[in-house]
């Protein structure tokens, strides 16, 4: 499997991905927690998924997957 970013590419995509979440934050009120976020581009699906206030887990999903919620609720996100 061949990576579309470099890892300097994926740090700075990781990077932003944390200012967008932190201007998120001030929704949360409103909103609720958010459980998870997910951006579509043409060659891969990515997420953003908190693991708790400091930790975030940021993955690619293949962009044939079609249930992508199910993926994340039933196999990232660990259930209460």
């Amino acid at each position: 499997m061949k990576p579309f970013l470099t890892k300097e590419e994926n740090e700075d995509y990781a990077s932003h991905a944390m200012d967008r979440h932190r201007k998120r934050l001030k929704f949360q009120p409103k909103l609720g927690e958010l459980e998870y976020a997910l951006v579509k581009y043409e060659s891969v699906n990515r997420a953003i998924i908190p693991i708790n206030k400091n930790y975030y887990l940021l993955i690619a999903i293949d962009i044939e997957e079609n249930d992508i919620d199910k993926i994340i609720m039933e196999n990232v996100i660990p259930s209460s």
